[in-house]
């Protein structure tokens, strides 16, 4: 593979966190960090990110970012959860929703209900995409990893997206509704998604930037 053919794919590959990277503020999406030149407060913010998903150190980092490489992050329990409820019927599952007492516990559940006939193949491996490299980004960031290590699990993990979807489009959709899965914070209305929800608001700030309806990065 020549140095132009792995610049384009690391380029897209690092477009895979670009919803997750702009609503968190990052300055630059094709650069490794995303964050030109950031200053110590800057830092210090991304560290407490880090430190929120379990983040500490280059072992954890590695821990981490394992875990969800090999499935074991938010779209296990997502899955987890779509196929007891293939076994629901309407009946069911209005039944499991009223008898659980917290209201994140439901608004979750209802995700997975409203979308899972539409999910049952890629569930929300697009977010679980996105956040590996979006953590890699930000490991790099704060000196965790280095610059090799964060290419190649860019490089890596570019493939497996491509895989499962087939545009920017259907992948980003697809962290959207895993963002409102993961987030306590986020409601549902009417069992659609809120406009509200950052990402989905970073999603439209970049195609108003690009003045087209579709992202111009290929996979």
């Amino acid at each position: 593979m020549n140095q132009e053919t792995i610049e384009k794919r690391l380029n897209q590959g690092l477009n895979l966190s670009a919803l997750m990277l702009n609503a968190l503020g990052g300055q630059s999406e094709l650069s490794l960090s995303g964050f030109e030149n950031p200053d110590r407060g800057v830092l210090n913010h991304l560290m407490r990110f880090l430190n929120s998903k379990g983040i500490f150190h280059e072992q954890s980092t590695i821990k981490i970012l394992h875990e969800i490489l090999n499935d074991s992050g938010p779209n296990n329990s997502f899955m987890n959860q779509l196929r007891i409820f293939d076994t629901f019927s309407e009946a069911d599952f209005m039944t499991y929703l009223n008898g659980l007492e917290d209201s994140f516990a439901g608004k979750s559940a209802q995700v997975v209900w409203i979308n899972r006939v539409k999910l049952r193949k890629v569930g929300i491996r697009g977010y679980d995409i996105s956040l590996y490299v979006l953590l890699s980004r930000l490991s790099f960031t704060c000196g965790l990893i280095s610059d090799k290590e964060l290419t190649r699990r860019v490089l890596h993990i570019l493939p497996i997206a491509v895989s499962q979807f087939s545009d920017w489009q259907e992948y980003n959709d697809n962290v959207i509704l895993g963002n409102h899965y993961t987030t306590p914070t986020l409601q549902l209305d009417s069992m659609e998604i809120l406009p509200s929800n950052n990402l989905y608001a970073a999603w439209h700030r970049m195609m108003q930037q690009e003045g087209t309806l579709v992202h111009p990065f290929k996979f």
